[in-house]
């Protein structure tokens, strides 16, 4: 990561705001050290207020998956500088309700990629986002 930059440079998706708590209380131990700004973003939380603090120059984010979506359907977060992926517990994620029809046993599309639109749909602003 580079420090001293204000985009979202890491992304972790994970399935609980449970994990998403307990990941970002872990990262921002290290937080100091690699001099990069943590936050975690999941439902429960007012949305406003995340919206607000995305805006403060976090450089990982953690969220869930849900509220990801809302914040990006909503402009809020912006994924183009996004260098670093990780999605834990990602064979849970994919066992859970949310996964399109007819694409359950089939691994979801890349964004930017030929089966794209029938995995996220009409909403280009996701797509956008990853570059």
């Amino acid at each position: 990561m580079k420090p001293g930059k204000p985009d979202i440079q890491a992304l972790i998706v994970t399935p609980t705001r449970e994990l998403a708590i307990q990941i970002t209380t872990e990262a921002k131990k290290l937080a100091p050290v690699i001099g990069s700004g943590v936050l975690a973003v999941y439902g429960g939380q007012d949305v406003a207020a995340q919206a607000h603090k995305l805006k403060g120059g976090a450089n990982l984010i953690v969220a869930t998956p849900g509220r990801l979506l809302d914040h990006l359907r909503r402009g809020t977060v912006h994924l183009h500088r996004v260098s670093m992926l990780v999605l834990d517990e990602a064979d849970y994620m994919l066992s859970i309700d949310g996964i399109p029809p007819g694409s359950r046993g089939n691994p979801p599309a890349m964004p930017g990629s030929a089966a794209d639109d029938d995995v996220l749909g009409d909403d280009a602003r996701i797509r956008q986002s990853f570059g």
